[in-house]
């Protein structure tokens, strides 16, 4: 009897020559400096790289709000660069969004993870963007536009202001925008705070429509008390200020990551680990939609949601792009 052979374990696939999509693919993380563990002082030459042809979702930001999980945030960091997002804001994290656990679940997305904007509140991250898009498991009772499923909102919300005018010209499109055209309140360019203040309710009537004052004078009087009640805890650095259950945070992020990259975007805004989002954070956005789930569990992890959600919009954009 011949012997058999002896048997080959090595992965296939994995060394240049065997696979000439994946060398192609190297190619192309050699060409935009992608790929491997970035430090903090080189992310910014690896940002917005993608140019022939730009990255599918550059008009899109992922926010992410009161994630308790480091760990979360690079795996959310990791979802955005495998989908050509490099847009990542934090909004009062409860945990260091940059240490190794964050870093080593991006996976080569470190960069996107060191270019993350942190803000102290949701209005602040949602400042220059066009349309925000709340994702939260129960939707009844609240004012944003409903979205009953992920395909009903691509359709709705199909990108921001860069991608409608991408639909309309083929060259390409600068997010950045004039001051003194910008739609956009502006921000300072020394801090990026805002301009004018922000309180509970700014956003929500710049993007309905509705007077700065308010029309109701039972609205204004209310407005006026929670831009008080926000400024007197700002100003109190001692002020134990409780929100869920825990003590929020002052975050001091260098002006170019509070800033983004670019306005006018579409953002996604997923909530808290356990507790989601709050009523007053889902009505700060035009729509609101739940993903689909069975009847097992109630929900998705925030991590699992952000895969979905950008993997939908990634092929609606390939889709197109194929036609």
């Amino acid at each position: 009897m011949v012997a058999d052979a002896p048997r080959d374990d090595k992965p296939r696939h994995n060394r240049r020559g065997d696979n000439a999509s994946r060398d192609r693919f190297a190619d192309t993380l050699r060409e935009s400096h992608s790929g491997g563990r970035i430090s903090k002082r080189d992310f910014k030459s690896h940002l917005g790289k993608l140019s022939d042809p730009p990255a599918a979702l550059r008009d899109v930001t992922v926010v992410l709000v009161g994630t308790k999980k480091a760990g979360n945030v690079g795996a959310i960091a990791r979802a955005c660069g495998s989908f050509e997002a490099e847009d990542l804001r934090v909004v009062s994290p409860r945990c260091d969004p940059k240490t190794r656990a964050s870093l080593s679940a991006a996976k080569g997305a470190q960069h996107i993870v060191h270019g993350a904007g942190v803000y102290d509140t949701l209005e602040d991250a949602l400042l220059d963007v066009d349309k925000a898009v709340a994702f939260h498991v129960w939707c009844d009772g609240l004012e944003p536009e409903r979205a009953r499923d992920v395909d009903a909102l691509i359709k709705t919300f199909p990108g921001g202001r860069g991608f409608l005018s991408r639909a309309k010209k083929d060259d390409e499109v600068n997010f950045e925008t004039d001051e003194e055209t910008s739609p956009y309140p502006r921000r300072d360019p020394d801090t990026q705070n805002p301009v004018v203040p922000l309180f509970v309710g700014a956003r929500r009537a710049r993007i309905r429509g509705v007077s700065g004052v308010g029309e109701d004078a039972n609205e204004t009087r209310e407005d006026e008390a929670d831009k008080k009640k926000n400024d007197e805890a700002k100003n109190d650095e001692t002020s134990d200020v409780v929100v869920h259950g825990w003590r929020r945070r002052s975050h001091v992020t260098e002006p170019a990551n509070r800033a983004g990259r670019g306005s006018g975007k579409l953002a996604l805004v997923f909530g808290r680990e356990v507790e989601g989002l709050t009523d007053d954070e889902v009505n700060a956005c035009d729509a609101v939609c739940a993903i689909p789930t069975g009847r097992l569990i109630e929900s998705l992890s925030v991590s699992h949601a952000a895969v979905i959600i950008l993997s939908q919009y990634y092929q609606s954009r390939r889709g197109g792009e194929e036609e």
